[in-house]
């Protein structure tokens, strides 16, 4: 890339102190089972989740093209749309299928327009948003206890839990 002109040369040489080779997790897909289990550790240690034999088949089958931060991002997904202790194929489809819906103008990069839909400019982050809005409505609408319950689920505290559902009635 320093050859093509497209990564700084003097950055270069500051990060490449002690090179380390690692493929892709997409070649990797071995390590998979492993990698989310720990994830899913530090994301939600309260919660104790696990992925079904289905969930880790579906995972190992993903050409992970943003390697770990892509495979967090799903797993993230993935736990709130989740109602039990264990992450079935389901909810990993649903997860990757946020992660893989069409984008009206590409990603969003500074100093470019927000994506327009329908005549309408979408706020920065909104898809984001979007997402998370119909993963929460997707737990709070299968869940029959508390709102405490729901946030210790959900690994997020009470006060958050309170404005996503407020967030969630503005929007309907």
């Amino acid at each position: 890339m320093v050859a093509d002109g497209r990564f700084r040369e003097d950055l270069y040489y500051r990060l490449s102190t002690f090179p380390i080779h690692l493929s892709a997790l997409r070649e990797r897909a071995d390590d998979i089972p492993v990698l989310a289990t720990a994830l899913l550790a530090r994301m939600v240690p309260q919660r104790r989740l696990a992925l079904s034999g289905d969930a880790l088949s579906r995972l190992g089958q993903h050409a992970f093209a943003g390697n770990m931060r892509e495979l967090r991002n799903v797993l993230e997904r993935a736990t709130l749309l989740t109602d039990g202790s264990t992450i079935g194929r389901d909810q990993v489809e649903l997860a990757l299928a946020v992660a893989a819906a069409p984008r009206a103008s590409g990603p969003i990069r500074p100093g470019t327009e927000p994506a327009v839909s329908n005549g309408q400019r979408q706020q920065p982050g909104q898809e984001l948003r979007d997402a998370e809005l119909a993963a929460l409505r997707a737990a709070a609408r299968g869940h029959e206890g508390s709102r405490a319950e729901l946030a210790r689920r959900l690994g997020i505290s009470e006060r958050t839990l309170y404005r996503k559902l407020r967030d969630l009635q503005h929007d309907r």
